[in-house]
């Protein structure tokens, strides 16, 4: 919950390093920015199953290169999540993120870092959801195609020669 003036501006503050982040990516300093304090209920998409699965978690901190949040799942190590962030009075982001960190803290929670890959303007779907871009899925090994290529690549890929019809065997 935000809960001073002072607060949000720091949090207005790393949305924008977020969005200049998105204009120059490469900047790779991004592991000393400070954090700040934000102890909020979120949830989190977990983008490597079959289908996008939304977690309930706490929030810790937050900084322009990842933040920190307990939940009751335990994400594997890499793992890829979609964290949407709204903050009041300011469009809504949603950020890709690879979780980097994570140990049991007791009492069936889990103590997790990410780190912030790629931010977008979170467009939501009919339903107040967030709509995950494609190419986030398939960097999760969402998506699936023949042979384990992009849609665009199968798209391109010349059909296949029917199979030539098998001879026929020697008579004896």
């Amino acid at each position: 919950m935000i809960t001073s003036q002072e607060q949000l501006g720091k949090i207005t503050d790393i949305i924008a390093q977020l969005d200049e982040q998105l204009q120059h990516p490469d900047n790779d300093n991004r592991r000393r920015q400070p954090r700040i304090a934000m102890r909020t209920q979120m949830t989190i998409i977990l983008l490597s199953g079959i289908n996008p699965s939304p977690v309930a978690v706490f929030s810790r901190n937050i900084s322009a290169s990842g933040m920190g949040f307990v939940c009751r799942r335990m994400c594997r190590p890499e793992e890829r999540i979609a964290i949407p962030l709204r903050v009041p009075k300011l469009p809504a982001k949603l950020v890709l993120a690879r979780t980097t960190f994570g140990r049991y803290i007791g009492s069936g929670f889990y103590e997790m870092g990410a780190e912030f890959l790629e931010c977008v303007s979170d467009l939501h779907g009919e339903n107040g959801t967030s709509r995950i871009p494609n190419h986030w899925l398939l960097g999760a090994g969402q998506v699936k195609t023949p042979h384990n290529t992009t849609p665009a690549a199968a798209a391109a890929a010349p059909a296949a020669a029917p199979a030539a019809p098998a001879a026929p065997a020697p008579a004896k």
